[in-house]
């Protein structure tokens, strides 16, 4: 049986959530996305994963895993804000791997390497973005990006 790593269900939930806030059609950068993400989180954590779900897509953006970034917008951005129906997920999956031309495992590897990515940067060590470390890119501008409670 294979073992599970963890954080998968929860990487998942952020890419959904951060769809649901509307952050996903936005073409804001840096500060603006920093402020819009501040506004409309309820707490440090959430700020911190949703930055995490914004580098993660600007990490495989930079790194030219394009077909990666297009998986996951495809299977976890285009439920519009509605919770997702049952076996829904895998019908996307499914229709994505059609599109493509791709085997459905080969979908399942690039959500997985997706997934593994927010993991390391949504991480709950010093680095991460789970004790609300904020963007790398807000930093580097001296913007506060904590959501204070």
């Amino acid at each position: 049986m294979k073992e599970r790593r963890g954080g998968g269900d929860r990487a998942a939930a952020c890419f959904m959530r951060y769809a649901r806030y509307g952050f996903h059609r936005t073409e804001e950068t840096g500060l603006a996305r920093c402020e819009r993400i501040r506004r409309c989180t309820a707490g440090e954590r959430e700020a911190g994963e949703m930055m995490a779900v914004y580098d993660t897509l600007r990490l495989l953006r930079f790194l030219g895993r394009t077909d990666t970034e297009d998986a996951v917008r495809a299977v976890y951005f285009a439920h519009r804000g509605r919770r997702f129906r049952r076996r829904e997920l895998g019908e996307r999956i499914r229709r994505f791997a059609f599109e493509r031309h791709w085997d459905e495992r080969t979908v399942y590897r690039r959500l997985s390497e997706a997934k593994r990515l927010f993991t390391q940067l949504a991480g709950e060590g010093e680095n991460g973005y789970g004790r609300g470390g904020g963007s790398a890119e807000c930093r580097m501008q001296n913007a506060e990006c904590r959501v204070e409670n």
